[in-house]
This record gives structure tokens, C-alpha cells and sequence, in this order.
């Protein structure tokens, strides 16, 4: 009797501690997060902190964090960051940069840092459009534009948000998400 427990006690611990919650682990590829939760995705919660998303951001998973990392924002005309008020139909080119990168560094083949952008009205529905991205660094989801996953190391990231070419979108927030990537050590 007591051989036959112990040939089910070692898969029942197993199962017990796959169950078990873990540290957070984001999802690095932008497609987890578009992807339903029964598909073991977001379901189009980005964690950005949007109204359509019930205002969760990235402290949702990513709890206590050391607040170490800065981002560096440019944008091209510069005449937007003077009055913030963006002229229709008119492209804006964004440099978006990681500063103060410490994580990841031992792990080089998988330091995916990241991001994940979104332009919203006040509702939090995606206004403009993006183009003038490398697809190997950053794709558009759910009208989010976030890093592929698939280029290591990357810490700045350049895109064109053109805006809305119709009035009516009102104000536009710009809701944005920086990972320093730690080689999956969450």
C-alpha cells in the first residue's frame, strides 16, 4: 500500500507547484496580448492604462518595481511637444528611448526590453495611424503599436503617428509602456 501513494504523491506535488502563482512573466510578443485569455492571452488588454481597458497599467503584474528606467521621448516637428495639440492629418515622427537599461544584461540572447503605445481619445478607442516602423523591432495590435519580440537588446524605437485627418477625435492621449527587459528572470 505504501508503494502504491508514493508512485501518485510525486506527480500530484508536481501538478501542485505548476499551479502555484508565480512571479509575473509578461507576455514579450505582441500577439499574446491580442489574443483571447482562453488562448492564453490578454484579450486586447495591454496594460497602458486606457480607458477601454478599465485604466489597468502595467502596475497590474509588474508590482514593486525600483523605478530605475526613464524614457526619453522625442518627436518630429518638435512644434507638438510645445502647445500639445496635434494638427490633423500631419505625421509626427517619435523616438521613443529606454534609459538607464540595468536588467538583462547576462541574459543578451533574450533581453527583450519593451514597448507598447497606443494614441487614444477619451474613451480610450485608438485615434491616427502608425507607419515608418522596422517589423522586425515593433507591429500594430489592436491599434497598439509593441515590440515583436523578436530583436534582443533593442533599447530605442522609432515610428510616424499620423493624426486623425477628421476632426471630431477631440483630445488624444498618448498611453505608453516601457520594459527593461531581464532575460525571463520576472
Amino acid at each position: 500500500m505504501r508503494r502504491l501513494v508514493s508512485l501518485w504523491v510525486v506527480p500530484l506535488v508536481v501538478l501542485v507547484l505548476l499551479l502555484l502563482p508565480g512571479s509575473a512573466e509578461a507576455f514579450h510578443v505582441a500577439k499574446l496580448f491580442a489574443d483571447p485569455p482562453g488562448a492564453g492571452g490578454g484579450g486586447r488588454i495591454f496594460y497602458l492604462g486606457r480607458p477601454i481597458e478599465r485604466g489597468w497599467d502595467c502596475t497590474a503584474c509588474h508590482t514593486e518595481a525600483p523605478g530605475r528606467i526613464e524614457v526619453a521621448l522625442d518627436v518630429q516637428p518638435a512644434s507638438l511637444f510645445d502647445d500639445f495639440h496635434y494638427q490633423l492629418g500631419q505625421s509626427y515622427v517619435f523616438t521613443v528611448q529606454l534609459v538607464g537599461e540595468h536588467l538583462g544584461f547576462s541574459a543578451g540572447m533574450s533581453n527583450f526590453n519593451a514597448i507598447s503605445l497606443a494614441f487614444a481619445d477619451t474613451e480610450g478607442l485608438t485615434q491616427g495611424g502608425y507607419s515608418g516602423f522596422d517589423s522586425n523591432e515593433l507591429t500594430e495590435a489592436s491599434g497598439v503599436l509593441t515590440t515583436t519580440g523578436r530583436a534582443a537588446g533593442v533599447t530605442s524605437w522609432t515610428f510616424t503617428w499620423t493624426a486623425p485627418t477628421e476632426p471630431g477625435a477631440g483630445e488624444i492621449t498618448l498611453y505608453l509602456g516601457v520594459v527593461d527587459g531581464n532575460g525571463a528572470d520576472s
